[in-house]
């Protein structure tokens, strides 16, 4: 085809040309598609190149919709749940840890609360199921697991018979260094530990996961997560500590404080508000 070529096109990154006139307008070129021309100091949209008619120029590609923001209007409708059952299992759970502390560290207490506190995640999880956020809702899926592990790793060490003070014995490892502190009791010791690495990396990972999709749903997710992330590592493995590594004149005499016990439990309290909103903003009759 004749012509000088003289003409080039961008497409994001990409460049091509030169070409002729003619063989610009054989091209697929859209309004806000950039021209550079020799002798043109910068690139120009299609659209304000005057060789280039109007008749030849197709509707510009619209960008990327954003991600839909989800609210509380239809979240109940679509989770198939009714929240005020989530508000009333999180309300019993968080007092349950506070003022039935001497209950909730024994062997019962912690198979309820684990059993509670699961409810409580699945349906925090049914919100990104009714949200068409999948990914998520399986990442829910994980801290429940975690949950489970945890109470599983709890009863494990409520029944093993520990012939030291493990407490002193953790000390003397951790602290002190020495290695071979609490040798009879090494393998128990071993599994606790790495359970509770393991879980809490879980918990922790998922908090991060949660804290990233914040932005596509009108809910205190981040909130949530940074509460989960902070909070329950800690108060889980004060538990465990609580529980099976002190004596029990210890737990009934020297129990933790309400106010440290109020604070261990935050994720609760915006997990609370959180199924409140998804009850009172339901929209549906």
């Amino acid at each position: 085809m004749g012509g000088v070529k003289e003409y080039y096109i961008a497409r994001g990154t990409e460049k091509s040309g030169p070409f002729s006139l003619e063989e610009l307008l054989s091209q697929e070129i859209r309004s806000n598609t950039l021209i550079w021309k020799s002798g043109w100091s910068n690139w120009k949209p299609a659209s304000e190149v005057p060789e280039i008619p109007v008749s030849a120029l197709r509707a510009p590609v619209p960008p990327p919709a954003p991600p839909p923001i989800f609210d509380y209007s239809r979240v109940e409708d679509k989770a198939g749940v009714d929240y005020k059952i989530a508000m009333i299992i999180t309300a019993v759970f968080a007092l349950f840890q506070v003022f039935g502390r001497p209950w909730a560290l024994q062997t019962y207490g912690v198979a309820i609360s684990t059993a509670m506190v699961c409810f409580v995640w699945y349906y925090f999880r049914k919100y990104f199921d009714a949200a068409g956020d999948k990914p998520t809702g399986t990442w829910i899926n994980w801290i429940i697991g975690a949950y489970v592990g945890f109470g599983v790793l709890n009863l494990f060490a409520l029944n093993i018979a520990w012939t030291e003070d493990i407490v002193e014995v953790i000390w003397d490892r951790t602290v002190n260094g020495n290695r071979y502190a609490g040798a009879d009791m090494q393998q128990s010791l071993n599994i606790i530990q790495i359970g509770l690495l393991l879980f809490s990396m879980v918990i922790i990972t998922v908090s991060v996961k949660i804290i990233l999709v914040n932005h596509r749903h009108s809910s205190p997710l981040g909130w949530i997560a940074a509460a989960t992330m902070t909070c329950i590592p800690l108060a889980l493995i004060t538990n465990l500590i609580e529980s099976v590594l002190l004596s029990e004149e210890y737990i009934e005499n020297r129990e933790l404080t309400y106010i440290w016990s109020a604070i261990l439990l935050l994720p609760y309290y915006f997990l609370f508000y959180h199924f409140y909103r998804a009850d009172k903003d339901d929209a549906s009759p």
